[in-house]
């Protein structure tokens, strides 16, 4: 059975207090950090410290400016985090997986001469994951899908003709690897669409830290305890992928379940659909639409 508010019997109790333990209703709770807190006096103390240690609680500056800064701003500050975070796995897998190419290669052209383009594409795709963590841009994703779409393209024919011979084992697995390296080779390649009209000029220390708290605070708070915290699946190819996001007075910051990708929405290009109820369980679906170079997302 649910808790009653504790100053308003006839009400559900929203959540709790984190000092005191004691449950309140909406209207007696407010926010700090990642808990509620009640307005009792003795509970103070611990909500200023709340509010004043955890970035993400405070929207407002005392001179009630935004301390999260302006929509455009910190967008070009969650882009240029995004290509950084996604080229260095990009980058140490190309390297990887050239390695292994190179070694492949090399090691069996006395059977085939043919193998020498794999070493020859190996050896591309290790010195292009050097490439792409030494210089993170957009253009790496563009590389690098490219590099990735070669070797999944070489590993498909060859193995199926390599089975068609009746020679050796492992080239199923070599098979789905090269679906992966095809998939994930194209998904790059979209990404470069997208962010290779958008300034990708490093920005500050102190803003790249101001979002990483963002998004920490947000991939902490828990939508039960936090009214203004959403969680849904976005629907994605091939599976589906798991979002949360915060709504703010002025903006929506959402990011997905490992935190690189943040999106930013103002109050116009933000709709919630209410399609009724849900199974329990079931997470709200979302899709992202751009319509002349306007973002949208769409919750139901």
């Amino acid at each position: 059975m649910k808790e009653s508010c504790r100053n308003h019997p006839d009400r559900k109790a929203l959540s709790f207090c984190h000092a005191c333990g004691l449950h309140y209703c909406a209207e007696c709770l407010r926010e700090g950090g990642d808990y509620y807190y009640c307005y009792n006096e003795k509970c103070q103390p611990e909500f200023q410290r709340a509010v004043t240690d955890h970035p993400f609680s405070r929207t407002e500056s005392s001179s009630g400016e935004s301390v999260l800064g302006n929509i455009n701003e910190l967008e070009k500050v969650a882009n240029y985090r995004m290509v950084r975070k996604l080229l260095r796995p990009a980058g140490i897998g190309s390297m990887i997986f050239g390695a292994f190419a190179l070694l492949q290669g090399i090691s069996s052209i006395e059977d085939n001469p043919i193998n020498l383009i794999l070493a020859l594409i190996g050896g591309f795709l290790f010195l292009e994951g050097i490439w792409v963590l030494r210089y993170r841009t957009a253009k790496g994703l563009l590389i690098d899908g490219i590099a990735l779409m070669v070797v999944g393209l070489w590993n498909i024919p060859v193995s199926l003709f390599n089975i068609s011979q009746g020679s050796g084992g492992g080239h199923n697995l070599f098979i789905g690897l090269g679906v992966w390296q095809i998939f994930w080779g194209i998904q790059n390649i979209t990404r470069y669409e997208r962010f290779s009209g958008v300034s990708l000029e490093k920005p500050s220390e102190e803003a790249l830290k101001r979002l990483d708290d963002i998004v920490k605070g947000i991939r902490r708070a828990k939508a039960k305890d936090h009214e203004a915290i959403i969680e849904f699946q976005a629907k994605t190819f091939p599976i589906p992928q798991s979002w949360k996001g915060k709504l703010f007075d002025d903006m929506a910051i959402f990011i997905d379940r490992g935190g690189a990708e943040v999106l930013l929405s103002d109050k116009e290009t933000t709709h919630i659909l209410n399609e009724g109820k849900v199974w329990a369980g079931k997470s709200m679906k979302a899709s992202l639409r751009e319509t002349y170079g306007v973002k949208s997302l769409f919750l139901t």
